[in-house]
């Protein structure tokens, strides 16, 4: 008889093991390397604090993608080779928008900005769960939903 699981304890486990844990650490380290390298600064002593947060981000996710290729080689599936690196760049989006922008905005674009910002990191465990759980065009469309999403918002943002 097969093991069945609660949808509720996969999205927790998606949450944590492959986005929020994964999340905390560039995060603790982009603050360190605000507060003690000046060129890293997010309080906008940059000319644009944006380049520097997302490529910060970007290095960072780049040695997890190569880590979970090289610790799971056997694990080689839609999931591992696209969804996930798309649904680390629409957090990696977001929470540098939230890092960068909300010095710069002012009154409910800040709040619609920090809205933003947890409503993508909370989204991206629903595709993780609806993959685990075999609905793999459903995990496909929640990726692209959430991509547009970040993309939307980073357009609208920046400009501010």
């Amino acid at each position: 008889m097969p093991v069945e699981f609660s949808k509720s304890r996969l999205y927790v486990h998606g949450l944590w093991n492959d986005h929020l844990l994964i999340l905390l650490f560039p995060v603790v380290l982009y603050l360190a390397a605000s507060f003690f390298v000046p060129r890293f600064s997010i309080c906008g002593e940059a000319e644009e604090p944006f380049y520097p947060a997302f490529s910060f981000f970007s290095g960072f996710y780049t040695l997890v993608v190569l880590n979970d290729l090289l610790v799971f080689p056997y694990l080689n599936d839609i999931y591992l080779l696209f969804l996930l690196p798309v649904l680390r760049i629409s957090t990696m989006i977001s929470v540098t928008l939230s890092f960068t922008c909300f010095s710069k905005l002012f009154g409910f674009k800040r709040y619609i900005l920090l809205f933003f910002s947890a409503a993508t990191v909370f989204a991206v465990p629903a595709a993780t769960m609806f993959y685990r759980i075999n609905y793999i065009s459903l995990a496909i469309l929640t990726c692209v939903i959430i991509l547009a999403w970040a993309v939307l918002a980073l357009v609208f943002f920046r400009d501010e």
